[in-house]
């Protein structure tokens, strides 16, 4: 009894937190879209620049 109370509050714990995460993840990237953008582009760069040192590998 108690221990399936417990996994229920761990589990409610778990549900709570991935809600809050997902949740100041959106709030964040409307707050700083501009930030997000430069992230963004970072991130493609990055790409760009994996795909053109696998082309040069292969």
């Amino acid at each position: 009894m108690i221990l399936t109370m417990l996994l229920i509050e761990l589990i409610a714990i778990f549900i709570y937190l991935g809600f809050y995460m997902v949740l100041n993840i959106i709030i964040t990237s409307h707050i700083s879209k501009s930030l997000g953008y430069t992230f963004i582009s970072i991130k493609e760069n990055h790409e760009v620049n994996l795909l053109r040192h696998s082309a040069i590998i292969s």
